[in-house]
């Protein structure tokens, strides 16, 4: 080691050091007083740092990235165990642990690592150490150390500013050399109280990038969470390039770096004569293109199991379409390869598509492994292209899901790739429609009801009704229909096929809703709005963290009631009309003719709230509440 380098490396632990120490000095309360402060939290986290640096590497990982952390938990409450946990792959590795407790005894059986498992099945490229730490004592305290190196640049996307129990302190502290070009993304920082520096350090030529946070909630208590990208405080981290010699080497600097590598880690689509025969057979009865798409993928959805899993080498590179045959599970890259080499195997033009499923936060033009955390399969007909996720079960051929509507998708082009726009749609794409015809008998509602089902909210409750024991269906379908009201009494309904891949999903029913009007004497109430929805769904004001909707989606309520000729309407209540950015609520009552409509529309077309629109929020919840409140008023003095 040179003087020169020690003298460097010297100056760099040292400013580290003389941080950290700086960063620690917090007035500590008594474990009682924590307890009151935070009453709902068993383990706190007091002081939180993390340590990113970087390293030369070699010809194959020119540049490592080092990460330290360390953690200082305290129980507030006896007999209470944590579990910290720290994911690598074959692109990194845990270099060291450590775990002490309060006395500086350092204990020796807490961590256990090896391949990650879901539901008994293991992934051997993806692997977790778990660390257990047992407090037997209020007060008891840890400091659990860990290491980890990223030695592949790309995998360097994310830097997590919160941990899963409340942390009163955390520092992150990045070591920028200047050979290296990172841009960093602030992500959903919002309500936090987060401060950030940035010093230059010309003589060792070196950035460093520090962000301290203080009292960050605990995440996993926090109900409605929207995806990672819109809720958690992070850095989004993109590797630009870095300088080796006189030569900038470019990492993800321009497009093409990025989908470039996408399609390196991809064959060609190759089937087994086993797998082809089975294939040929299963579309044997189909005369049509689309006839045979329909069952490849229909089978795949419901023949392949679907592992929800995303990390390592995993997350990029998918199992051999004859892997997954015999498994018969696998993730999104692997069911989509298989359904790519069974089409393929059939003459229609398949491929492979990179996408971001769900909500995200990120900017579309960023350039991380972070921007497609998904697979697909595209299928190209004349100019048609046909986009096709075999990890959702019922869907319509051409039915875009919403969880990829309007995203930007590179797909493959043999060893070159274009970049696509998945058509966008609406919110009423996924809509939860009824329609009531009632009348009065006695003091009761006779009804003749329809519910139409479309888009996300159809395939949510098709997964549900097939994932459910046979002898349950009947009561999940009436319970649907009717919620817990025991004043509903269905008395005929009628369904489609509970695996029915229409585009619509529509329930028919006769049924009788008792102790439905309030008699006064000369007047009679009723309500004639039987779910009122949201009613009461507000936010707590002080919530930090991002508000998650359930998706975009419309409710549409038109609900007819026939009046008898003793009754005539005295007071209708005013009507609803909230406008938002982000969602709309209407409601009206009119008489028109004998007859007396009630309509309704909820619409959210933006998911996510940030804490800045609670109020707005909660004061709409208070106004569609109140109007849910009013009712109805009939004469039968007239």
């Amino acid at each position: 080691m040179t003087l020169f380098y020690r003298k460097n490396v010297y100056s760099l632990l040292l400013l580290m050091a003389l941080s950290y120490s700086a960063f620690s000095q917090t007035p500590a309360l008594s474990v009682s007083g924590y307890r009151e402060q935070y009453p709902d939290d068993d383990v706190i986290n007091l002081k939180s740092l993390s340590q990113y640096s970087f390293t030369r590497g070699t010809v194959q990982n020119p540049v490592i990235v080092n990460i330290s952390n360390s953690d200082t938990y305290i129980s507030l409450r006896p007999r209470v165990r944590l579990t910290d946990a720290i994911f690598y792959d074959k692109y990194s590795e845990i270099t060291g642990h450590k775990l002490l407790r309060e006395n500086g005894i350092r204990r020796t059986d807490y961590v256990r690592c090896g391949d990650y498992e879901i539901d008994g099945l293991f992934y051997h490229d993806a692997r977790i150490c778990m660390f257990d730490l047992l407090f037997l004592e209020a007060g008891n305290s840890y400091t659990l150390n860990t290491d980890k190196q990223i030695n592949d640049l790309r995998y360097f996307a994310t830097v997590p500013l919160h941990k899963t129990s409340r942390t009163l302190e955390r520092k992150i502290s990045i070591a920028l050399p200047d050979y290296l070009q990172l841009e960093i993304y602030e992500m959903n920082f919002g309500q936090f109280n987060i401060e950030s520096t940035k010093v230059h350090d010309s003589q060792n030529k070196m950035t460093t990038i520090e962000y301290i946070i203080k009292d960050l909630p605990a995440m996993d208590k926090v109900e409605n969470m929207p995806d990672y990208s819109c809720a958690l405080p992070h850095l989004l981290v993109v590797p630009r390039s870095y300088i080796k010699g006189s030569d900038t080497i470019a990492v993800l600097k321009r497009p093409e770096d990025l989908y470039n590598w996408y399609v390196s880690l991809i064959s060609e689509p190759s089937v087994s004569a086993e797998l082809a025969a089975f294939t040929e057979n299963l579309v044997k009865n189909d005369s049509t293109t689309d006839q045979k798409i329909n069952s490849v993928m229909s089978w795949i959805a419901d023949k392949i199991r679907y592992i929800a899993f995303v990390n390592g080498m995993a997350a990029y590179v998918p199992d051999e379409a004859d892997v997954v045959f015999k498994n018969r599970y696998g993730d999104c890259k692997g069911m989509s390869n298989l359904a790519r080499s069974m089409l393929r195997h059939l003459g229609i033009d398949a491929r492979l598509g990179w996408v971001y499923t769900g909500k995200t936060c990120y900017p579309e033009e960023t350039l991380s492994l972070a921007s497609d955390n998904h697979m697909i399969c595209v299928v190209k007909q004349d100019n048609e292209l046909i986009y096709l996720d075999p990890t959702l079960r019922y869907v319509a051929l051409r039915e875009i899901p919403e969880s990829i509507q309007g995203k930007r998708c590179v797909v493959e082009n043999g060893k070159e790739w274009t970049v696509e726009r998945i058509p966008a749609t609406v919110s009423n794409s996924n809509l939860k429609s009824i329609n009531y015809d009632m009348v009065i008998d006695g003091n009761r509602f006779k009804v003749d009801g329809n519910m139409l089902l479309k888009g996300d909210i159809r395939l949510m409750f098709q997964y549900f009704l097939n994932h459910i024991r046979s002898d349950k269906k009947e009561d999940l379908l009436r319970y649907f229909v009717k919620g817990g009201d025991n004043n509903f009494r269905i008395i005929e309904m009628k369904t489609p096929p509970a695996d029915s891949a229409a585009e619509n999903f529509e329930i028919s029913y006769n049924l009788e809703v008792s102790n439905a009007l309030i008699d006064l004497g000369d007047e009679v109430l009723l309500s004639m709005d039987f779910w009122k929805e949201l009613k009461g769904q507000k936010i707590e004001e002080d919530r930090k963290y991002n508000y998650n909707l359930k998706g975009r989606n419309l409710t549409e309520h038109q609900v007819k009631l026939r009046l008898p000729d003793h009754l005539k309407v005295k007071k209708l209540p005013a009507p609803l009309n909230i406008s938002m950015p982000g969602y709309n609520f209407t409601g009206s009552y009119i008489q028109e003719g004998n007859e007396l409509v009630y309509r309704k529309k909820l619409e959210i077309s933006n998911e996510v709230l940030t804490p800045e629109d609670f109020k707005l929020w909660n004061e709409s919840i208070v106004t569609l509440t109140r109007f849910y409140n009013e009712m109805v008023v009939l004469s039968t003095n007239f």
